[in-house]
């Protein structure tokens, strides 16, 4: 992987109620933990099998077996790889459809969401959209509105996973310029200038989902991967 760079991976997870025992046996203690916290099969399945295939995803990097890979979590949560810190990912997931974003000494965040009718958009879009967004959204047809809820919905998301904080750092504190859709107009005072921080809408084969992903790397290039 060269330093401009970043890959997207794109996996169709498979739906099952078992957890494959290739997958339980790359896990480690904490994550065989974590599956007691599932009671549904299906939801255990899905753990592992995203779990497992991240491993299998980043092991490449590192040119190491899977099972040998160690994780640790950055002061608000956000995992990191002990084995190789300067290789960044992050990863989503919805329905189906799993992501994983990859690249080298960055802050990356990537976010997948399913397009759906939701019966509390209005709700959400008052309470985690600016002033500005609100008003552009507001003026939009019923159809469009669906569509650029979730456009912004996952630069937001997106941004606030790249810089390890989740939701809890404000969803309207990191507003995007409505006008030019992949900058961004105003973000949380800690994380630098708009200008340092990059926004792609991200065109995936599945036409059900929505993805952004943010990073602070300037002039990269996106590579598309398949997990099969």
């Amino acid at each position: 992987m060269t330093d401009s760079a970043v890959d997207l991976w794109q996996v169709t997870l498979q739906s099952t109620e078992v957890v494959d025992p290739y997958y339980l046996s790359i896990l480690d203690e904490v994550q065989r933990a974590n599956l007691l916290n599932f009671k549904q099969p299906c939801l255990r399945a899905n753990y592992a099998q995203m779990q497992a295939i991240r491993r299998q995803i980043l092991a490449q990097y590192l040119d190491e077996a899977p099972a040998a890979l160690k994780f640790g979590k950055g002061q608000y949560g956000k995992p990191f790889l002990v084995n190789d810190p300067e290789l960044a990912f992050n990863v989503s997931h919805s329905a189906n459809c799993f992501v994983v974003a990859v690249s080298r000494d960055c802050d990356i965040g990537v976010d997948v969401e399913l397009i759906k009718p939701r019966n509390n958009l209005q709700g959400l879009v008052s309470r985690c959209f600016a002033s500005e967004e609100q008003a552009y959204w507001q003026a939009l047809s019923q159809d469009q509105q669906l569509l650029e809820f979730y456009r912004l919905w996952t630069g937001k998301e997106a941004f606030v996973k790249a810089v390890g904080r989740g939701i809890a750092l404000g969803l309207d504190r990191c507003v995007i310029d409505t006008q030019q859709p992949f900058q961004w107009l105003r973000l949380p005072d800690p994380y630098g200038s708009v200008l340092q921080w990059q926004i792609a809408a991200v065109d995936l084969e599945d036409q059900q989902v929505c993805c952004s992903l943010v990073h602070n790397k300037q002039h990269v290039t996106i590579n598309f991967r398949q997990w099969l």
